[in-house]
């Protein structure tokens, strides 16, 4: 069985990413720079860690909290919980509503692991619900980076080369980005935004946090025109032998020199180099963003369901209330 207890010291919380990287499912958003850069955001953000009977790591979350009259708690979960299923249990959610000091809870978690028959079982007979109305599609797909560089992209699609093909006779300057400006990273992420006519994806103290946060585990590509103005950007998470996509952007010009394909091809080159063998495409949607999901099929990526989004409510009306929330915000963006 396992103990849960909520972690506040400052030399285990500094320690955490090797703490739990070994844990199943581990991913980016349960790493301690994703609750740092909420944390400096102003969001409230929980950690906690499970040991068995031996004293032995078996399951990590890291939850951000918001509380409604004192009284009402929500938490979620983003790529989380990780570590054995069988510890999501009971205590771990009594835990998190003593830590959260609240009368009710609601929590929703979202497990990046594939899914499996059995683990589904695991997750029912533990008393959670597969999600009412999920934020995510569950759905991803994961690159396997060859040994070397002549075996990249072999499993591409003839297009997908192509295109490659097409953007590396364009002779555009392509290179690992050190010391980012944020001005110009966010330059081009306003540009795609004004010609897909989509919200803004982050605010300048987003964007800041995030690199603060990560440190060197984001590795961040650009490309560049003749006068040196940045066309797109591409930026990889990586821990261990693991990296995931994370940031992407092009302007209405770098989508027309095919920066896109010219700057993944570079991650892959640098993944190769460092010996990272499994690259997760961070999430596809399939009817919702049919061109980014061609872009990462013509990979020859694989597809993956995750485990996906569950949630437990102290009451029924709770579940109600947040999913009808959820919802009618979904709709009316």
């Amino acid at each position: 069985m396992a103990v849960w207890n909520q972690i506040s010291d400052p030399k285990t919380l500094e320690n955490w990413d090797a703490s739990v990287q070994g844990l199943a499912g581990f991913n980016p958003y349960q790493g301690r720079y994703w609750g740092s850069s909420k944390s400096a955001l102003g969001q409230n953000v929980l950690y906690f860690l499970a040991q068995n009977d031996a004293g032995q790591l078996v399951a990590a979350a890291q939850v951000i909290v918001r509380t409604f009259a004192n009284k009402i708690a929500q938490a979620w979960i983003p790529g989380g919980p990780i570590g054995e299923l069988e510890a999501f249990d009971e205590s771990f959610r009594q835990t998190l509503l003593t830590a959260c000091k609240a009368q009710y809870i609601q929590i929703r978690i979202s497990i990046m692991r594939s899914r499996l028959p059995e683990d589904v079982c695991t997750m029912l007979q533990l008393g959670w619900d597969q999600s009412m109305v999920k934020i995510n599609s569950g759905l991803s797909m994961k690159y396997e980076v060859p040994s070397g560089k002549d075996s990249l992209l072999e499993t591409a699609s003839s297009n997908w080369r192509h295109n490659l093909r097409r953007g590396l006779k364009r002779n555009l300057r392509v290179e690992r980005w050190n010391t980012p400006s944020m001005d110009e990273i966010l330059k081009v992420y306003r540009s795609m935004e004004s010609f897909k006519g989509i919200e803004t994806q982050y605010s300048e103290s987003d964007m800041r946090s995030i690199f603060t946060s990560l440190g060197n585990n984001i590795i961040l590509f650009r490309s560049l025109d003749d006068a040196g103005n940045v066309l797109a950007l591409r930026a990889c998470v990586t821990f261990g032998k693991s990296g995931w996509d994370f940031l992407a952007a092009s302007s209405e010009e770098g989508r027309k020199q095919y920066s896109s394909h010219v700057l993944l091809n570079a991650i892959f080159n640098y993944c190769a180099e460092k010996s990272i063998v499994n690259y997760d495409m961070s999430g596809i949607s399939p009817n919702a963003a049919g061109g980014v999901y061609k872009f990462k099929k013509g990979t020859g990526a694989k597809h993956i369901e995750f485990l996906g989004e569950w949630e437990w409510s102290s009451r029924w009306w709770l579940k109600l209330l947040f999913n009808l929330a959820l919802l009618w915000r979904q709709r009316r963006s």
